[in-house]
Order: C-alpha cells, then sequence, then structure tokens
C-alpha cells in the first residue's frame, strides 16, 4: 500500500488570500494563522488525482476551547459544545470550513483565516468531499441525527446505489488538544512538539468499498473491449454513519434489501494492451458484511490476426462473490489470451475466480 503525501504549502498565497478578506474577529494581531495541509492513503485512487487532492475541496469542523481543559472534557458537558472556530465574511459562525486545494500547485486555503489563540487549545475533525444538505454526504451526530454539537460524524447515504450518488468519502483522524506551539498528533490523541508555522496535517483514509474493472491482453493480437457491465445483487447497506471523533472511524451501517443493481461502466472501444488497461470508473459501495454477488458481462472485438478472424462476442461470469471491504479497492481482472478470456478479482490480498471462453 502506497502511502501518497501531499504536503504542498504556499503561506504568500495564503496571506494573499486572507488580505481581500475582513479581518478575523478577536485580537487585531495573532501570533500564528491556523493553516491546513493533506496526506491521502490512497487506496482506491478515486480521486480524480491518484496523487493529491488538487483542484478538490474537503471540509472542518473546528472547536476551540479554554487550555485548561481537554476535548474529553467537553463531551461530558451540558449543553454539548458547538464548531467556534471558523466564520464566514458576515462574521456568522459555521459548522463546516471549506478548505481548497489549488488545482496547480495544491496548496491549500480558505478565508477569512482564524488564528491561533495563545490560551486556548482546539480540535479539529475532517472529511472528504464537503458534507452539504441535499447531498449523498451530510453532517450528523454520532448516533446519525441531525448534528446539533457535540462529536461531529460523517453520514453517507445511497438507498438505491444510484450511480450519480456514488462518491468517494474518505475521513482523517481527528486533531484534539492542539495549540500552536504544539500540534503534532499522538497515537491517544494529544499532542506534542514544536509548530512554529501554526500548520496541522490530516492523513485521509478511504472509508466506503470500491468496483473496478480492468483488461489486459498475453497476445500480440489486437483486442477491443466495446464494454463492461455489472449486475450486482446482495447489497444491504443503504445508510453508514462514519464517526470523526473515533480513531479507528468504525462505520455503523444501516440495512435494507435492495434489487439488484444493474450498471454500464464502460461503453466505446478500448484498445487492451499488455500491461493492462484500468477502465477509470468506479463504482464505490457502502461496505457489506455479507458478500454481495457480481455478475460480469463483457462485450469484445478480436481483431484479425495470424489464423484468425475478426471476431465479436459476449461472455459473462456469473456468481463471483466478495464483501466489498472497508477501504478496499476490489478489481476484476479481464486478461484476454490468444484463445480465451481468464477472469480473477483482487481485493486486497488476490482471490481468484477463472473462466475460459473461446474464440471462434
Amino acid at each position: 500500500m502506497k502511502r501518497l503525501i501531499l504536503l504542498a504549502f504556499c503561506a504568500s498565497l495564503l496571506w494573499t488570500g486572507c488580505s481581500k478578506s475582513p479581518a478575523p474577529k478577536g485580537p487585531e494581531q495573532f501570533d500564528r494563522y491556523i493553516f491546513f495541509s493533506q496526506q491521502v492513503e490512497s487506496k482506491a485512487s478515486l480521486i480524480n488525482s491518484a496523487t493529491d487532492m488538487k483542484g478538490k475541496s474537503f471540509g472542518v469542523v473546528g472547536f476551540s476551547y479554554p487550555a485548561s481543559t481537554t476535548w474529553g472534557d467537553l463531551l461530558g458537558t451540558t449543553p454539548l459544545p458547538t464548531p467556534n472556530v471558523f466564520y464566514d465574511e458576515n462574521g456568522a459562525l459555521v459548522n463546516v470550513e471549506t478548505v481548497s486545494c489549488d488545482a496547480t500547485t495544491g496548496a491549500v486555503s480558505y478565508a477569512p483565516l482564524q488564528g491561533w489563540y495563545g490560551t486556548q487549545k482546539y480540535a479539529f475533525f475532517a472529511c472528504y468531499p464537503v458534507p452539504a444538505a441535499g447531498t449523498a454526504v451530510s453532517l450528523v451526530s454520532t448516533t446519525g441525527q441531525a448534528y446539533t454539537g457535540g462529536a461531529p460524524a460523517i453520514q453517507y447515504s445511497n438507498p438505491s446505489h444510484e450511480k450519480a450518488l456514488m462518491v468517494d468519502v474518505m475521513t482523517a483522524p481527528a486533531i484534539r488538544n492542539a495549540y500552536w506551539k504544539s500540534a503534532t498528533l499522538n497515537s491517544d490523541g494529544t499532542t506534542a512538539g514544536n509548530n512554529p508555522n501554526g500548520e496541522l496535517t490530516f492523513a485521509f483514509t478511504h472509508s466506503l468499498s470500491s468496483l473496478g474493472v480492468k483488461v489486459k491482453k498475453s497476445t500480440t493480437g489486437g483486442i477491443l473491449v466495446n464494454s463492461v457491465s455489472l449486475a450486482i445483487s446482495g447489497l444491504k447497506n443503504q445508510a453508514v454513519t462514519i464517526p470523526l471523533n473515533d480513531a479507528a472511524r468504525t462505520l455503523t451501517a444501516a440495512t435494507t434489501t435492495s434489487a439488484t443493481c444493474a450498471l454500464t461502466i464502460a461503453n466505446g472501444e478500448k484498445t487492451i494492451t499488455e500491461a493492462g488497461v484500468e477502465i477509470a470508473d468506479k463504482l464505490i459501495f457502502i461496505p457489506q458484511t455479507d458478500n454481495a454477488t457480481i455478475t460480469v458481462t463483457i462485450n469484445y472485438t478480436r481483431q484479425a490476426n495470424g489464423g484468425y478472424a475478426e471476431f465479436t462476442d459476449t461472455m459473462t461470469l456469473s456468481a463471483v462473490q466478495t464483501a466489498l471491504q472497508q477501504g478496499k479497492k476490489h478489481l476484476i481482472n479481464l486478461n484476454f489470451t490468444e484463445s480465451n478470456v481468464t477472469v480473477n478479482v483482487t481485493t486486497g490480498e488476490w482471490t481468484s475466480y477463472s473462466v475460459e471462453h473461446g474464440f471462434n
């Protein structure tokens, strides 16, 4: 598993962006401003750029509280604390701040900038994409109800497994009890070390399951693939709640009985190479504790070569089963040889399902 790290950070760009916005509330002079950067532990490479989040935005929920207390202490209070770090240009507090990554440089910015208060500690919670009402991703309480303060959570819901709602969801371990001189995250959620720039890094990991297709050939003859269709049955989970306060980000899923999900994920001729071509389109699902049954149908054309004439056919592979595990990339591999097609499926470690299909 490769850790793909983006530490691109441009203070001058951030400062310029801030100078165009109303001054932050509070003291006229801050010792340091709160800056963010991010890392992506990419298992599924579902962001457009496989190496970083350039051109993307993520959401941050922030709390500040007296230095004499801790984030854990706040969770035992009544009423629960509400986000109080970020605000809009009119001075109104916002639950989720949108932090943007420049499409070219990857520099991370938000406005208006918030300064570190020397007498305050902070807790920050981050997720991708930015949750919003009316979308598949929303900010909720850890019980899955409407958010009213306290430890936040992200809820992803896609009851009918609609492809338009299949978005990548990533979360980062919470940064708690941070202050500008001491903001390196320890395993217990506390912080230690020197942070003269006031910068915090979120380490994002994938929370859902992805399913894709890769086609390759073991022949010098030309192979064109016309389309790949997946018919999936056995999917039960329709919504999942992901607590942002939990370092393990344990999922709580809601179940339902769903009909077969039939999706075509590739159309148009694709020329296959010996190294293989992974179809860019991915399907993203709520993790499933039970096996889902997957049927793969491919339409393909084999170009004329040697004693073989051009040949077009349809091949179907039935009853491939996988549990669609959290944060895993499930890849259906189709390998064309001179006389057959071999199919196998990877999900973390290899699990093979093979079928032979001859050319006429």
